[in-house]
């Protein structure tokens, strides 16, 4: 599985409205992750292992209305 959300991960999928990531291995969220993903709306980052988010790593994220995260 992945294991790092890498900056600019997202780059191609601008028009994404929603995002989940559930039951993951995730460990860390690197900062711009999400960027270029203005028009998100709803994130949901939840039952994965995370032990960083850097302090940037929701940059950009213009129209997020919904967040969620949970370890």
């Amino acid at each position: 599985g992945v294991s790092r959300l890498k900056a600019g991960s997202f780059l191609k999928m601008p028009s994404l409205h929603l995002l989940l990531f559930t039951s993951n291995t995730f460990s860390v969220i690197e900062g711009d992750a999400f960027i270029g993903l203005s028009y998100l709306q709803y994130l949901f980052i939840e039952d994965n292992k995370i032990g960083s988010i850097s302090k940037n790593a929701l940059r950009g994220l213009r129209s997020l209305t919904h967040l969620c995260v949970s370890p």
